[in-house]
């Protein structure tokens, strides 16, 4: 289940990880996102049902190429592979599975999630994979921002796909591992 919908005893259990924390600020957005959504509705609305609905639908939005988002019904239904040489391209006007790779007949279709940890991809859809090669050590940096230095040295920002300040980031790292 999504991790808006855990409780607070299951949120501690990954207390002293860094997960902990990005754990505990989705839960927080989500709990501000049902108040708000309980009150355009006249306020008399049950916050697990909101809960339970914005859990199903956050797990289940499409990023498109233009960074919106979008609700496509049955995408869903594609399990996800670090290794898949699948993705879903789309924009306002239509999403697309776009296949890079040879599929043989009744095979399932698997597509990437995007490059996450295993730690992102379990607060997010509530799964480990097998193997993943986006893992890494997820590391608070100054201003409240969280970068991921993957196990081959990449560095990225947790959220961020584009638009990433390597060497500050780099800088902040060794800054941090001095202190």
């Amino acid at each position: 289940s999504s991790v808006l919908e855990w409780t607070d005893d299951e949120v501690d259990l990954l207390a002293g990880s860094h997960l902990y924390t990005i754990a505990s600020d989705l839960r927080c957005t989500g709990e501000a996102t049902i108040r708000a959504v309980n009150d355009l509705l006249g306020g008399d609305k049950d916050p697990d049902e909101l809960r339970r609905c914005l859990s199903i639908l956050v797990t289940r939005l499409v990023r498109l190429d233009d960074g919106s988002v979008a609700l496509v019904p049955g995408l869903d239904l594609l399990n996800h592979s670090s290794s898949s040489r699948s993705y879903i391209a789309g924009t306002r006007e239509g999403v697309h599975v776009v296949n890079r790779g040879l599929l043989s007949k009744e095979s399932q279709v698997f597509v990437s999630y995007g490059g996450k940890t295993s730690g992102e991809l379990f607060l997010s859809y509530g799964f480990f994979p097998e193997e993943n090669p986006h893992d890494g050590v997820l590391v608070p940096l100054d201003g409240g921002e969280t970068a991921v230095v993957g196990i081959d040295g990449s560095v990225r920002l947790v959220g961020s796909e584009l638009g990433i300040d390597r060497e500050r980031v780099r800088t902040e790292l060794k800054q941090g591992v001095r202190r």
